[in-house]
């Protein structure tokens, strides 16, 4: 018979500036050693062959939001209610992790009746189903747990070996047009290696048996969380979709300079933004559960921090950007840094988003809330994307993106309005109020205490 430890003697107690880190360092392997190569390979495979990896780096990434299914908050959220009860922990690690093995398999069916109809889908096997193994490592990776038992930083060193490998990959194998597959199914290759790795980890260290069933308890999950999932997914489309639109309309060579801008622009968003987001989620669910009042105080007052980074973060890259795209990627890619240039409005508008949907929305339980926001969102950005593509090609795509992000601002600030939910206070970013202790309590509107 197994005896269930406490794990509420062994979780890692890491603060918040720790998890930081660990999410940044995470998020770079993740994202921006993939990126290192990037300038090698584009210059190898040229603009045409940049553009189809990117196209179906995007479509790819669709199907590992629907592994993912929102467990990244929702499961994160619910770990950090379980902690500590390890039976209950447990049981739900095993169902969440079978639960995402089972809509790997869906995933995989669905992607492949849905190659022969995509833009240089059956020309481009061998790059789709490469790129494809990057859904596989999602759907093992068990980030989601570690994350909500706030022990990111023992998965950061678990990351390397995988990623240096695959960077020794690319420079060694990628010599000709035709060898573009293996940038794709390189970064597979680490990314399951990754997830493997780190669920073998995190059975040890919490003694979680290996008791992975698709059994009834998965569509109760799935129907539980139906709400995060589906605004992680509609979400998505805001900022992706127009790759896949330009895909049918304008040539691949303009793909790969749109979504080269669009690429260098996320590395604002993921080693700043995501990172804190990710941390700031299970701290303020956290303190919204326990005392309600002072978890939306600290939220608003991590508000001028969070901008602050951005603000350095895209300073930085509309500076260096140019140099990066015109040296180390060629004139061939000069058009992308017009691109780049304009998208740099974006960090500051999806981190306002983020911060009242994901993380004071969510928190509390506004999930609906979310979805509709986000689901009528995606219907104004794809009606957007369709209409000015057609017109304009890649400005349409570039403007279509803002316009859809500065709608979703928008609705949320309605939301706020209209539930009475005031917690920005901008008289609480003064330097001098930040560093003044939060006291335990507050008096708040009695609307407002409906809410928490």
């Amino acid at each position: 018979m197994e005896i269930d430890r406490p794990m509420s003697q062994k979780k890692i107690k890491d603060p918040f500036a720790g998890n930081l880190f660990a999410n940044g360092v995470l998020q770079f392997f993740h994202y921006v050693f993939p990126i290192v190569t990037l300038p090698y390979v584009g210059s190898v495979v040229g603009s045409e062959s940049f553009g189809i990896i990117n196209y179906f780096s995007v479509l790819v990434g669709y199907f590992t939001l629907v592994v993912i299914y929102g467990f990244d908050f929702s499961g994160t959220r619910k770990v950090a209610q379980l902690q500590d009860d390890p039976v209950q922990l447990k049981k739900y690690f095993l169902q969440v992790q079978s639960t995402k093995l089972f809509l790997l398999v869906i995933s995989g069916i669905l992607y492949g009746c849905l190659l022969p109809f995509l833009p240089e889908g059956p020309n481009h096997e061998k790059i789709a189903w490469a790129t494809f193994g990057v859904t596989a490592g999602w759907a093992l990776m068990p980030n989601w747990f570690v994350q909500g038992m706030r022990a990111m930083r023992s998965l950061i060193w678990l990351n390397v070996a995988p990623k240096v490998l695959f960077i020794g990959i690319v420079f060694i194998l990628i010599q000709t047009p035709k060898d573009a597959f293996i940038y794709p199914l390189s970064i597979s290759l680490s990314s399951i290696a990754v997830a493997v790795i780190s669920l073998l980890w995190v059975h040890h260290r919490f003694h979680i048996p290996y008791r992975y069933r698709f059994e009834k308890a998965i569509f109760t999950l799935l129907h539980s969380e139906r709400w995060v999932f589906l605004s992680g997914l509609i979400n998505n489309t805001n900022q992706t979709f127009n790759v896949l639109i330009l895909g049918y309309f304008v040539a691949f060579e303009s793909v790969g300079h749109f979504t080269l801008g669009w690429r260098l622009m996320n590395v604002t968003q993921v080693l700043v933004m995501f990172p804190i987001m990710q941390s700031l989620f299970p701290v303020i669910g956290e303190k919204i559960k326990a005392k309600g009042d002072v978890g939306l105080r600290y939220l608003n007052r991590s508000i001028p921090l969070v901008f602050a980074a951005i603000m350095v973060s895209v300073t930085v890259m509309y500076g260096v950007g140019p140099w990066i795209i015109s040296h180390l990627f060629g004139q061939e890619y000069l058009p992308a840094i017009q691109v780049l240039h304009v998208l740099l409005l974006v960090p500051f508008i999806t981190a306002a988003s983020h911060l009242i949907g994901n993380v004071a929305l969510l928190n509390l339980n506004k999930d609906r809330k979310v979805f509709i926001v986000i689901g009528v969102t995606a219907l104004f950005s794809i009606t957007l994307n369709i209409g000015l593509i057609q017109w304009q090609g890649v400005k349409g795509a570039i403007a279509a993106l803002i316009l859809s992000e500065l709608f979703a601002l928008t609705f949320y600030l309605l939301i706020l309005k209209k539930e009475k939910i005031q917690f920005l206070s901008p008289t609480q970013w003064l330097p001098k109020k930040m560093i003044i202790p939060l006291p335990e309590t507050f008096d708040l509107p009695e609307v407002m205490r409906d809410h928490l």
